[in-house]
């Protein structure tokens, strides 16, 4: 089905190409990962050796600027990991904008949230599990038809995503894993049309003076698995629920203050979750008569899941970071963190920095260190490592 739909759309844009230029851009990129310790789990790698990522973007507009086509495909080739060798369609939409409304069709990438710690509420689309380090920032392009009207009163979309995409866990050689490799052919489902159960997702977006809220509504199947361990074989099955989840993001900006918080309700993972996170980022400008600025970040989250549900590595953690931006052309920044998990007294520590060498190439380097770990979070303990990727981009 999702090949079909990217194959319609590409019929039907073709007569847009004829009329208007298509722009050619992305990157191609160099990574890899330096680990600090030997690998505590049998068969995984501890070398270091680079990848090679690809990610070009084509984008054509309509001469009336009314209907537009992005196509941006993703490819990723590791030494290591053979799951981690894996290509992906991050975008392939048509978006047609008529007055105030606008529909998208294809395989997008959307994004929900406002703090900087966890994205508690991002839903729609599936994590990229062997890209992402533990934060699962990294997604998948989901197939949707997305319909938005835009009024003065605000912004509401409507999703509708006719098919499913199963979480891609890292393999036997791969790092940032617990003792049992998850098994793809073992995965389970509770609604008997699998992965082609029917998601939806409603969501009003408005703008009240310094406040941004946004007020969402999803019901299909849960993002997260629920991974179980299968005695037979010595691997790990994943298993997806439908579930309901209700969302608010808040965001307050005044002078130096910027207050952000994420909540929502969610039905299906047997008792109802309640989770939230808030917190605040205040900036210091041009810190001793520099450029530069420095952000002081601090977040709480918490949640009432059960053992039982997904996630519950994540159940109650304290988040705090300092943000430096040099506000120069190069875009230099830096972001250190620490995450300390309240409840099992375990911390991990992080660092993000970029920087652009010069119109074509950036430079970014991701470190993590794992302090104590006890829990979901002690497969990883030995996983501390750094990450440097350059990209150049056309």
């Amino acid at each position: 089905m999702r090949t079909i739909v990217w194959i319609l759309i590409a019929l039907t844009v073709l007569p847009l190409q004829a009329k208007s230029d298509v722009k050619i851009g992305g990157f191609a990129a160099v990574e890899t990962r330096a680990f600090l310790e030997k690998p505590q789990h049998t068969r995984q790698r501890h070398g270091h050796g680079p990848g090679l990522i690809l990610e070009p973007e084509f984008y054509s507009q309509s001469a009336d600027t009314k209907t537009s086509f992005s196509f941006r495909p993703f490819l990723h080739l590791d030494p290591h990991d053979s799951r981690r060798t894996h290509g992906d369609i991050r975008q392939c939409d048509l978006l047609l904008v008529r007055g105030d409304y606008e529909v998208g069709i294809g395989a997008s990438k959307v994004f929900w949230g406002v703090v900087e710690s966890y994205h508690l509420v991002d839903i729609l689309n599936q994590s990229d599990a062997v890209e992402s380090s533990l934060d699962l920032e990294e997604k998948l392009g989901q197939p949707m038809i997305r319909f938005s009207v835009l009024k003065p009163w605000g912004t509401l979309r409507f999703f509708y995503m006719p098919m499913f995409r199963e979480r891609i866990f890292v393999g036997k050689k791969g790092r940032l894993r617990g003792p049992f490799t998850v098994d793809p052919g073992l995965t389970t489902y509770d609604h008997p049309a699998g992965k082609y159960h029917q998601d939806f997702a409603v969501r009003l977006e408005k703008v009240i003076g310094d406040w941004d809220i946004n007020l969402s509504y999803f019901r299909g199947t849960s993002r997260e698995p629920i991974l179980t361990l299968n005695s037979t074989q010595q691997r790990m099955a994943s298993h997806y629920k439908v579930i309901d989840q209700g969302s608010l993001e808040v965001q307050y900006t005044r002078d130096a203050w910027l207050w952000k918080g994420e909540f929502f309700a969610r039905s299906g993972h047997g008792r109802a979750i309640l989770a939230g996170i808030g917190g605040f980022e205040y900036t210091l400008y041009q810190i001793r008569g520099t450029d530069w600025d420095l952000g002081l970040l601090t977040e709480y989250h918490r949640d009432n899941r059960s053992s039982m549900a997904p996630g519950v590595s994540m159940e109650e953690f304290v988040f705090v970071g300092t943000r430096f931006s040099a506000n120069d052309t190069d875009d230099t920044e830096i972001l250190l963190g620490c995450v300390f998990n309240t409840k099992r007294a375990s911390q991990s520590f992080s660092v993000e920095a970029k920087k652009r060498l010069d119109d074509r190439l950036k430079l970014e380097i991701e470190g993590r260190l794992f302090g104590e770990a006890n829990g979901a979070s002690a497969g990883t303990k030995k996983d501390s490592h750094i990450q440097a990727k350059l990209a150049y981009y056309f």
